[in-house]
């Protein structure tokens, strides 16, 4: 698998960062599909996609209303 930004640092309990292993499988955000992520959007880099069609489809029927809201939650 390669690297995506969902991998964050994470600390162990010795002060020390450590990568935190990714999960085997993210689902797509985008509704009706079941397909594996493997881009991320840029602006938020929570939201998900297994290809940039769904990410732009899932852009303007969804993610825009959601966006900046899960920048300042990060």
């Amino acid at each position: 698998m390669a690297p995506t930004g969902h991998m964050r640092a994470v600390m162990n309990g010795t002060n020390k960062l450590v990568n935190s292993q990714p999960p085997d499988f993210i689902k797509c955000f985008a509704k009706d599909c079941n397909n594996s992520a493997t881009v991320m959007c840029s602006s938020c880099t929570i939201a998900m996609y297994c290809s940039l069609k769904c990410q732009y489809e899932d852009w303007y029927n969804n993610h825009i209303k959601h966006c900046e809201r899960m920048q300042k939650n990060k």
